[in-house]
C-alpha cells in the first residue's frame, strides 16, 4: 500500500482545495435545489405580455413588473423546449413527449414523439420569440448575465435581467472552473519538479 507524504503535496494545492471545495458544493446545492438558475431553457411571451421563463424545474410566469405569478411544470427534470402559441396554449417538448397545457399549466394533451419530424419545436429558436402582434423579444448574455429585450424599432427595452444573486453564483462558478484549469496543473508540475 502506497503512503502519500503530505509534506510533498504542494501547500498551495491543499489550501486551494480547502477553499474551493466548499464553494463548489454550495453552488451545486443552490443549483440542484432550484434556488439559483444559471441557464435558461428558453422564454416566451403571452398576449397579456407575461413572460414565461424556462428554468431547470419550472417555467416561471412573470408579469410586466417582474413579479412571479405562477410556476408551471415542464414535465421533466432534464432539458426541454417550449413556446406559447397564439391560441394561448403552451407546448412543451421533452424529446420523448410533446405536452400541451393551458396558460395555467393544466394538461390538455400528451403525445409521444416517435421521430424527429413529430417534434413541433425542433426548429424553435430559444433565444428569440415573436408575439402574435409581431413584437420581437431577444434573449442575450451580457458578461454572462442573461437579459431579455423587447425590440421597439432600433431601441432595445430590457424586460428581464437575471437576478443578481444568480449572476454572482454563475460568475463565481465560472471563476472556480477556470481556477481548476489553471491552479491544479501548476501545482502538479511544481509537485513533480520538487520530488
Amino acid at each position: 500500500m502506497m503512503k502519500i507524504d503530505m509534506m510533498k503535496i504542494p501547500r498551495l494545492l491543499i489550501v486551494y482545495v480547502l477553499i474551493i471545495w466548499p464553494i463548489i458544493m454550495f453552488f451545486l446545492f443552490m443549483i440542484i435545489t432550484g434556488k439559483v438558475c444559471v441557464s435558461y431553457e428558453g422564454f416566451a411571451v403571452d398576449n397579456e405580455f407575461n413572460l414565461y421563463l424556462g428554468k431547470d424545474y419550472a417555467i416561471e410566469v412573470l408579469n410586466e413588473k417582474g413579479e412571479v405569478l405562477r410556476k408551471i411544470s415542464p414535465f421533466t427534470s432534464r432539458g426541454y423546449k417550449f413556446t406559447v402559441t397564439t391560441d394561448n396554449t403552451i407546448i412543451i417538448s421533452t424529446g420523448e413527449y410533446l405536452y400541451t397545457t393551458d396558460l395555467l399549466g393544466n394538461l390538455i394533451d400528451k403525445k409521444t414523439i416517435s421521430d424527429y419530424t413529430d417534434d413541433k419545436l425542433n426548429n424553435i429558436n430559444r433565444h428569440e420569440f415573436t408575439t402574435s402582434n409581431g413584437t420581437v423579444y431577444i434573449m442575450k448574455n451580457f458578461l454572462l448575465r442573461t437579459h431579455i429585450y423587447r425590440l421597439e424599432g432600433s431601441q432595445k427595452v430590457t424586460v428581464y435581467k437575471m437576478p443578481i444573486f444568480d449572476y454572482i453564483v454563475k460568475l463565481s462558478a465560472v471563476m472556480c472552473f477556470i481556477s481548476l484549469i489553471i491552479v491544479v496543473p501548476i501545482c502538479l508540475v511544481k509537485w513533480k519538479r520538487d520530488r
